[in-house]
């Protein structure tokens, strides 16, 4: 039995989804690397091989196999040559996305899809979805050694675990407590039963009145103690837990939310909430509760042996059950965490861009997307209920059948005369009593299991690289600019991808204004976000006062630079609180910044002054007030270098002008970028970007 499912569960391929937009074909690979025995995860693929934002190709995912020593063949034909394939390979479907392809029949065929999970689809519907290429692996070569070994999801939630470890003995003495207060209840039946059947002058009614009453009484309080506590636990988990994710997310470099949609994010900060009743209650519920089910035992083993053997085999019949289905119900409970996620992308993509569905009549379109959405989510959910209700029947079904046959040889037995009529009541109790204990455990176990899921989306952010940040010095800290030089400097997304930027060189000087133009994608934004350490170049070095800025050093360079880029946003809150983002403000300091940026008469004229509202993401400012705002932002730090990118194209010409006059006024370095040369001043030096870096 055991070498049969050892040989099921290396034949089958559990569904790897992707976190990533455009990760697809990693996941696939990790999904076929496990087929043959390659502990390979898909975070260890996203560190090794990062796949770019434009996706990746047939023969980047070819020669990604062949480093991880998986044999296969590149084919290229019609949907017809699927009906004969054999083993597992992965597909090109809708014109650029990745599955894995296991064939049941000729007509019917399993995908495992790492963006909606495991489905089965008929030739009909794989013919029309394939695109054209496809992998088929015939094998794998030894392990690598370079395989990096995952720290187990459930590490994650042992290290806040073991910090409240002292807030769990007295939740776990109270379960005990009130587990053998409520074993010992059934004594009160087969007490009376039988004191009335013998009619004994000792027996006392009265007496087990109180006795049984003050049982029961002790059993509400410990139970309603042992609550208490598990809710303040609960609380005291999930909040230095989602604080621990939040400040990783924080601390996480700029390209990590580059490659991910907001509600992705947000969805493995949710996860926390998730876990939250695992962590508090079900841990300890499933450990009283494998306690009682021994007391129990015990207690059906004093009255009969007979009757306890087969208690324990229904129980143990139960539990065989669920777990059998329990790699189902992980797999589904996965594919619902990302359907989720997915409905959650359509709606904040939809209320951010509320105007613009408005101004272009597709509230349709949005709603046929969603509801698209909606349904795999409810698929999702039912698939999982499915299985569910499944464990559950089966699992009632085999308790059911043990209860009727321990009364059955129960009867027997009072019978025979070798048990009392009351020990039969209590055995019957403690039978029943056991019964519920294995359909309360093991859904918990099952809940425990299917925790993992999102145990493995918060390591997921927990096991990320933090931002390097290793002091930086240099000769002209304490000056009011500085320098910058780019030597080589070179960048593309990843290696699949053509070159933004390659081969510049670029000088300014400490306080010198310079522009940047050029035609929209010659990478001129690209470069700017290189000069403020928002992403590493690919190559060169980018040089601060003649001092080589390394990888480790670019968040410590931020802090002396002060930006405006055109993704740049403000947030919510007042006037005062997007000048100082938070920071303890100086008022006057803050005027300043907004009569430099041509603001300070708009927000005088406010009746809240400072304290004015600007909504959600400023939208109750127009977008060249939303400029200046970030405008004074960036000024308001004081920075020793001052990076713009098209911060004054929404502004009228008398404005940008004022706003240019007073830049020039400025001592700290500043680079811009604009479109509108013939609006900046004759003391700007102008840098053309485009074929070739040209100067004037």
């Amino acid at each position: 039995m055991l070498a049969f499912w050892k040989r099921w569960k290396r034949r089958r391929i559990d569904v790897v989804l992707q976190s990533e937009s455009t990760e697809c074909g990693l996941a696939c690979l990790a999904m076929v690397a496990s087929r043959y025995d390659k502990r390979v995860t898909l975070r260890w693929l996203r560190r090794r091989y990062m796949v770019s934002l434009r996706g990746t190709t047939v023969g980047r995912i070819s020669q990604i196999a062949c480093e991880l020593g998986l044999r296969h063949r590149v084919l290229a034909g019609q949907a017809t040559a699927l009906r004969r394939i054999e083993s597992e390979c992965i597909l090109l479907v809708d014109g650029g996305h990745f599955v894995v392809m296991q064939r049941v029949s000729p007509e019917r065929f399993t995908l495992l899809d790492p963006a909606a999970g495991e489905i089965a689809v008929s030739f009909a519907e794989l013919e029309r979805r394939f695109s054209g290429a496809l992998l088929m692996f015939t094998g794998g070569r030894r392990q690598c050694e370079e395989f990096a070994v995952e720290i187990s999801p459930w590490q994650t939630l042992a290290s806040e675990v073991r910090h409240q470890k002292r807030r769990y003995l007295p939740i776990v003495l109270l379960a005990i407590a009130a587990e053998i207060l409520l074993v010992v209840s059934p004594l009160y039946l087969q007490s009376i039963i039988d004191g009335l059947q013998i009619a004994d002058a000792a027996f006392n009614p009265e007496r087990l009145l109180v006795i049984f009453v003050a049982i029961a009484a002790a059993r509400g309080l410990a139970v309603a103690s042992r609550s208490m506590l598990t809710v303040k636990l609960g609380a005291n988990i999930v909040g230095a837990l989602s604080t621990r994710v939040f400040g990783k997310i924080l601390s996480l470099p700029p390209a990590y939310f580059l490659r991910r949609h907001p509600a992705d994010v947000i969805s493995r900060l949710s996860s926390v909430h998730e876990v939250q009743e695992i962590a508090s209650s079900k841990i300890v519920e499933c450990s009283v509760d494998s306690i009682a089910l021994l007391i129990l035992l015990v207690a059906c083993w004093l009255h009969s042996s007979l009757l306890a053997a087969l208690a324990a085999a229904g129980v143990i019949a139960c539990v065989l059950v669920r777990v059998f289905m329990s790699d189902d119900a992980g797999v589904a409970c996965n594919v619902l965490s990302s359907r989720l996620s997915s409905q959650d992308r359509e709606v904040i993509e939809t209320v951010r861009a509320a105007q613009t569905v408005k101004a272009n009549g597709a509230e349709r379109v949005r709603e046929i997307r969603f509801r698209e959405s909606n349904v795999g989510l409810i698929n999702a959910s039912t698939t999982l209920q499915r299985i569910s209700i499944a464990s559950s029947c089966a699992s009632d079904l085999i308790l059911g059948l043990m209860r009727v046959v321990v009364v059955y040889m129960g009867a027997l037995a009072v019978h025979e005369g070798s048990m009392s009529i009351g020990a039969l009541v209590a055995v019957t109790i403690y039978v029943e009593m056991l019964g519920q204990r294995a359909s309360s455990i093991v859904p918990k176990v099952m809940d425990i299991r299917m925790a993992r899921v999102h145990l493995q989306r918060i390591s997921e952010v927990l096991s990320e690289a933090e931002e390097e940040c290793t002091p930086w010095e240099v000769a002209g800290i304490h000056r009011d600019s500085l320098s910058i030089g780019c030597r080589d400097i070179g960048f593309r997304y990843s290696i699949d991808d053509p070159w933004v930027i390659r081969g510049l060189n670029v000088s300014i000087e400490a306080g010198e204004m310079v522009a940047i133009v050029g035609p929209s994608g010659v990478g001129k934004s690209t470069l700017l976000r290189i000069l403020t350490g928002l992403i590493p170049p690919t190559e060169g070095v980018m040089e601060i006062d003649g001092r080589g800025v390394g990888r480790g050093q670019i968040a410590n360079l931020r802090s002396h630079i002060g930006t405006v880029l055109q993704q740049d946003t403000l947030l919510s809150g007042t006037i005062l609180d997007n000048v100082t983002l938070g920071e303890v403000a100086n008022v006057d300091e803050a005027w300043s910044c907004l009569c430099a940026a041509g603001l300070d008469g708009f927000v005088a004229e406010q009746p809240m002054s400072l304290g004015t509202q600007v909504g959600d993401e400023g939208r109750l400012l127009s977008g060249g007030q939303q400029k200046r705002l970030l405008l004074a932002r960036a000024l308001y730090r004081v920075p020793k270098i001052l990076v713009l990118d098209e911060t004054l194209s929404q502004l009228d010409y008398e404005a940008e002008q004022q706003i240019l006059t007073t830049l020039l006024a400025l001592k700290m370095t500043r680079v811009i970028v604009t479109h509108r040369v013939y609006a900046l001043p004759e003391d700007v030096r102008v840098i053309r970007l485009g074929g070739s870096m040209e100067e004037d």
